[in-house]
């Protein structure tokens, strides 16, 4: 492990990200009053092969890690709410990982010393301002050929507009947590140090009381070259 540690938002207050405290707050809350609450695992980049050093951003409660097994390599879970890190501290299923606490824009992980990295629905709650930062720290900690996994929530999708919106196609809901809905064409320019191995949308129709909504992601499968 030593080897690679180196006020909910309001409709009133428009300068919200200005203060990460409040940001992570948001968090720290629904984590503290929901507990474990992400059911359903991921169905992309599930068959993943595992090897070496596997950073998980934005670890949650656990959920993803449980559901790869990555059995064989050594798995890390980051994360900034300490409320999150509680319950994957207390998971048993969880035993065999370390966890971070800390921002993923700035990563306490040495440089070229991560083969896989994930980021699970994470990029679209991160402030435009710093995800070319969160960019450049999985670029920097990524070994050569280190391929990175990224899903996020694309424009459409049955959320999408829902909320108040603080940053261009990015809302704000109730519990004072933003979400950002994405373009294939913005996910190239963002990733633009990486070689695109694969990006694509995915949509499907879910079912609520009766009546279908659509759901839309963009994953996206990057290599550092």
């Amino acid at each position: 492990m030593s080897n690679y540690s180196s006020k909910p938002y309001t409709d009133s207050d428009p300068h919200f990200f200005s203060d990460l405290l409040s940001f992570r707050e948001a968090w720290d809350t629904r984590y503290r009053v929901r507990g474990r609450q992400w059911g359903n695992a991921p169905v992309e980049f599930a068959e993943i092969s595992s090897f070496g050093v596997v950073l998980e951003l934005g670890v949650g409660d656990g959920k993803n890690i449980r559901a790869r097994h990555m059995s064989g390599s050594y798995t890390i879970g980051l994360d900034f709410s300490l409320e999150a890190l509680r319950l994957c501290r207390f998971d048993p299923t969880l035993c065999d990982c370390d966890f971070i606490a800390a921002d993923g824009c700035i990563l306490p992980i040495r440089d070229n010393s991560v083969n896989l990295v994930f980021a699970h629905h994470i990029l679209g709650h991160i402030p435009a301002c710093n995800l070319s930062s969160l960019i450049h720290e999985v670029h920097r900690v990524l070994a050569l050929e280190g391929r990175f996994f990224v899903t996020v929530f694309a424009k459409g999708d049955m959320r999408d507009g829902s909320g108040y919106e603080v940053e261009p196609s990015a809302y704000v809901r109730g519990d004072g947590i933003m979400t950002r809905y994405f373009q294939i064409d913005e996910m190239k320019r963002l990733f633009n140090k990486f070689f695109i191995s694969d990006i694509r949308q995915e949509e499907w129709q879910m079912k609520i009381r009766g009546r279908n909504y659509p759901r839309m992601i963009i994953t996206t499968e990057l290599i550092k070259t």
